[in-house]
């Protein structure tokens, strides 16, 4: 386990975290006729997220799985609905999506921001017992640090609050938790 990722979890069994996921399409993308970005926060328990991953790593038949890209296969696409399905049967985790319909002239990294900053300022001060945010580690620094201005910003601006913590750049390659996907594309910002 990555050290950071150790620190933070050292709180109660009941402590929550929200595990941040993007997936996309983009407007030029020829497998896709409706391009959009969506950022997925899964919530659960920490004491549930051993079994939880087991679960997962199973039905993936992986300890990797990547949505965008297994959207683009007919196996992929069953994997996909096959977690849904466990997601959508089972009352924990929790699963919060922003989505944002992309246009022809959109940039991903303005949607990503606009997701980012709906999701934390909608729902860190509604969950009681919540730890921390943890965001993937993007594949080229400059996006990582991207990311980290602006969750710096995001706290200055007292959107995310200083109590929560945060590991913005891990790179886990969806290894723990392959299903945070875009379950359901509820919470539309536009």
């Amino acid at each position: 386990m990555h050290p950071s990722l150790a620190r933070l979890y050292q709180c109660s069994p009941h402590s929550e975290f929200l595990y941040f996921d993007e997936t996309y399409t983009a407007p030029e993308d020829p497998f896709h006729d409706r391009p959009f970005y969506a950022l997925t926060a899964v919530q659960f328990k920490y004491e549930d997220h051993s079994a939880i991953r087991q679960d997962i790593q199973e039905i993936v038949g992986a300890s990797y799985f990547h949505s965008t890209e297994s959207l683009r296969s007919s196996t992929g696409q069953a994997v996909f609905e096959e977690l849904v399905r466990y997601c959508s049967e089972n009352k924990d985790p929790s699963f919060i999506t922003c989505n944002v319909d992309l246009a022809q002239d959109s940039n991903i990294e303005d949607a990503r921001r606009e997701c980012i900053k709906h999701l934390i300022s909608e729902y860190a001060v509604k969950i009681p017992y919540l730890e921390g945010f943890i965001f993937e580690a993007r594949r080229e620094n400059k996006d990582n640090n991207r990311d980290r201005r602006f969750l710096k910003h995001l706290r200055e601006e007292k959107i995310l609050p200083d109590n929560i913590g945060l590991l913005g750049s891990l790179r886990m390659r969806k290894k723990c938790y392959g299903y945070r996907i875009s379950y359901a594309w509820h919470i539309g910002v536009r």
